[in-house]
């Protein structure tokens, strides 16, 4: 068996992140083959994720909705190696320097996200 990857999942608080993001994460395959850090749910409530984020293996950065914090991110991910995937709602924009920057998967729903999720890690 491969060894477990400590995944740091970013995403807007605009968007309803429990149902659409965490638990089809935490339900698929590799949810339950890797160690998830979903930085909004109560685990975290009083932690500087920081230098969890940059201890991890992969950050899964949800941009269909953009914010400052996911930049944030984004870029103390890369500074650090840490590997990144982005995803998207099919037909959403997102920012530009997102697009340039980053491979962006687009997903038409949670089934989708994780399939596609599933060939990349």
């Amino acid at each position: 068996m491969a060894n477990r990857l400590n995944i740091y999942v970013s995403h807007s608080k605009k968007m309803d992140y429990e149902k659409e993001l965490y638990k089809p994460l935490l339900d698929s395959k590799i949810g339950k083959e890797n160690n998830f850090i979903l930085p909004h749910s109560e685990e975290y409530n009083d932690v500087d994720t920081k230098q969890i984020l940059i201890n991890s293996d992969l950050l899964i950065a949800e941009v269909s909705i953009g914010g400052t914090g996911i930049g944030l991110e984004l870029g103390r991910a890369e500074c650090n190696d840490v590997k990144i995937i982005c995803i998207k709602k099919k037909g959403v924009k997102c920012n530009s320097s997102v697009k340039r920057n980053f491979k962006v998967l687009e997903y038409i729903d949670e089934k989708d996200m994780i399939s596609q999720l599933e060939k990349e890690i």
